[in-house]
């Protein structure tokens, strides 16, 4: 972490400290509608650094300070952020009032809605009228003021009742927290240190029972854990005898931690910007997607420089909690079936990879009993698909990136098909690890677009599951057996690419392109259950 952008962390900031720091010019660029009823401004002036560590640039439009929601200069942009002081309404049905008119800025964009307010009441039932809706009231982040969240005497100058304090803690949670939330997509694994880490001690020097679980470590175990039960994947790299690293797990049963609760470990003596390289590698994902955590300056600073990956220098287990609890990708919106089952499936990958390497590709499939199932259109699939659209880096066809308000819209269409597969074996259920988005245009067949979550990668499954929901569609949208892939390279879709040039024997050069192949009659079973009677 870059140490001029530690303050953002630290409990207690300044102002003019916040304005000081220097902001990079480099980010992608974001516009932001603010829709309100009080003063946004206070905030905005500080949002630029939060939002720079999150590696974004924002511009903001201003609605008039409107009670009514009538969106009167309604502009194009990449969030609607609904800012309101509930009690400026009185003697009115406001949960009625609030439906009404999410439903009618949802009918006048497809971007992201966030609604953030100063109520006590639950309103979270109404996150279910429109797609990529989501709220929060600002009480939880300021309640720590307590008499201090307010400061009416200066409302009418500053066009709101939050006092100055409010407003910059407030800054932090919008611009570290949600808006990166909405805009970005979120972090998969946490790569842990253990030694004076995850507790007080050296290992090979103090020995197990010496080690100390202090309150504060105590705490953060179990925050860890949380995110673990929430799908991100706690990792290890520690440089530590391996048989001792195992033996302090099975021994400290007053660690909330379990050496299960790890989907992968990598416990040697060797640079562990090599070991965090290897775990990127097994678990299929870009070094972007994680998050390394340390107590050693130097360790940091050399996973830095060698990986340029995302840090947290463990000072403290008390500021490294502080830091997760604001941390850019952190905040998981939703809870998807996917991601409770994210970790045995990964621990299940490494059974699935040994026995590749002994067995042929038929006795592979047998054994393992592999079972897909595919799903038309299904409306409880649609978060999911949304999810793999925008997290999948490796095996994406053409970045569409769906928001879910386009893929509501999508769905409804008749000239268009949206295919999500699920994938179970004898060893785990993945989930829906899949989605195959068709559309009939012309009469002809194009795959608009291809995801593949990287856990379902190198079961060499991809043909038969890509064609199969090309048959699918085909049937589905009554075309012939001519189909079309429009393409687009990226940073890091080259696996995709490749099978796409295998399958239709052609030279993928050109950055973006259209490739014609003509579907076979017959698609070759290598030897797993689904439900064929889709084709």
């Amino acid at each position: 972490m870059n140490k001029n952008f530690s303050i953002l962390f630290l409990q207690d900031y300044k102002r003019s400290d916040l304005l000081a720091l220097k902001c990079s010019k480099d980010h992608k660029q974001y516009k932001i509608q603010i829709h309100r009823n009080h003063s946004f401004e206070m905030i905005a002036s500080v949002l630029a650094p939060f939002l720079d560590f999150a590696e974004i640039q924002a511009s903001f439009i201003y609605s008039d300070y409107d009670d009514s929601l009538g969106y009167a200069h309604k502009e194009e942009s990449d969030l609607e952020l609904i800012w309101l002081d509930i009690s400026r309404y009185k003697q009115i049905d406001l949960v009625s009032f609030l439906a009404e008119r999410i439903v009618a800025l949802r009918k006048k964009s497809q971007s992201p809605i966030l609604l953030l307010h100063t109520g006590e009441m639950d309103l979270s039932g109404l996150m279910a009228l429109v797609p990529d809706f989501y709220l929060f009231s600002i009480l939880e982040t300021i309640a720590c003021l307590k008499e201090k969240m307010f400061d009416l005497e200066k409302a009418d100058f500053t066009g709101t009742r939050l006092s100055h304090k409010a407003c910059l803690l407030l800054a932090k949670r919008i611009g570290l927290s949600y808006i990166p939330s909405l805009l970005k997509p979120t972090l998969k694994a946490i790569v842990l240190d253990l030694d004076n880490t995850l507790y007080q001690g050296v290992l090979a020097e103090d020995g197990i029972e010496n080690l100390l679980l202090t309150p504060e470590h105590r705490i953060l175990q179990e925050y860890l854990k949380n995110f673990k039960n929430r799908g991100f994947l706690l990792c290890l790299s520690s440089k530590n005898e391996e048989s001792d690293v195992l033996e302090m797990f099975s021994r400290r049963d007053d660690f909330p931690l379990k050496l299960s609760d790890f989907s992968i470990s990598e416990i040697n003596w060797l640079p562990k910007e090599q070991n965090i390289l290897k775990i990127s590698q097994k678990l299929n994902i870009g070094l972007d997607s994680m998050l390394f955590i340390d107590d050693n300056i130097a360790e940091i600073q050399s996973v830095e420089m060698a990986l340029g990956m995302k840090t947290i220098l463990a000072k403290s287990p008390q500021e490294v909690v502080r830091i997760l609890e604001y941390y850019p990708g952190l905040l998981k919106k939703t809870l998807s079936k996917e991601d409770q089952l994210r970790n045995s499936d990964i621990k299940a990958n490494h059974i699935r990879q040994a026995m590749a390497k002994e067995l042929s590709l038929v006795e592979y499939f047998q054994t393992l009993s592999i079972k897909l199932l595919f799903f038309v259109s299904s409306h409880d699939h649609l978060p999911r698909a949304v999810e793999l659209l925008n997290k999948t880096n490796q095996f994406i066809l053409n970045y569409r990136r769906y928001n879910p308000s386009q893929i509501n819209r999508i769905s409804m269409d008749s000239n268009f098909c949206i295919i999500t597969i699920s994938m179970s074996d004898s060893l785990s259920d993945s989930g829906i690890i899949a989605v195959v988005i068709a559309a009939v245009k012309n009469g002809r067949l194009f795959i608009d677009e291809i995801a593949i979550s990287c856990r379902a990668l190198g079961r060499k499954l991809e043909s038969f599951m890509i064609l199969n929901a090309c048959k699918i569609a085909q049937k589905k949208l009554n075309t012939d057996n001519l189909v079309y892939f429009p393409y687009q390279k990226g940073d890091r879709n080259k696996p995709c690419l490749e099978w796409l040039g295998e399958l239709t024997l052609q030279s993928i050069q050109e950055e973006k392109g259209c490739i014609e192949f003509k579907l076979p009659e017959k698609i070759d079973n290598p030897g797993v259950e689904w439900n064929e009677s889709l084709v």
